[in-house]
């Protein structure tokens, strides 16, 4: 992204905050405008408005006011935030999403092989550290010493298949 600066979630975040507090004090800004045409208008005119106004730039239009305290500048700022703000998140799920079939589809730094009843080994792999990290019971299998530990190799019960098992995985590694 040469030229561009990378957008973070906890700016856009940052930045929603800070337009929430603004928008606080533009309606106050927009009321008092609002209270300055009105005092110079009859009411029936102004119930006229009113009725015709289903949002602030309708009511700007109406009364040939350039934006009534900033409410399109805002509305369109905070837009483009909630733009941004998908795309990050878009864009993270989809990361998270490939690293996780990278990492269960057999990634060159998998230390550990499920051997499953009908004698598939490597079809599906796993991480020490990911499994210790999500599970207690992993964790005390690969620090026990045990056959499964120093050979990487971990049979899976012969009800469970490779599809039920790579579910669990992704539950364990995503949590």
């Amino acid at each position: 992204m040469e030229g561009k600066k990378r957008v973070e979630k906890e700016d856009v975040e940052r930045e929603l905050g800070l337009m929430e507090e603004r928008s606080g004090r533009l309606l106050t800004c927009a009321k008092e405008a609002l209270e300055n045409v009105r005092s110079e208008m009859d009411d029936e005119a102004w119930e006229e408005i009113e009725d015709s106004a289903e949002n602030p730039e309708d009511l700007a239009r109406i009364l040939a006011v350039e934006d009534i305290g900033g409410a399109a500048t805002t509305r369109a700022y905070i837009e483009q935030l909630e733009t941004e703000n998908r795309i990050l998140r878009e864009g993270s799920d989809a990361r998270c999403t490939k690293m996780l079939q990278q990492a269960l589809s057999g990634s060159d730094d998998a230390d550990v092989d499920f051997v499953f009843d009908s004698g598939q080994i490597g079809v599906v792999k796993g991480h020490r550290g990911m499994l210790c990290a999500g599970s207690e019971e992993y964790g005390g299998l690969f620090r026990s010493g045990m056959v499964e530990a120093q050979e990487g190799k971990i049979r899976v019960p012969p009800v469970i298949g490779v599809a039920s098992f790579r579910g669990f995985l992704e539950w364990l590694y995503l949590g």
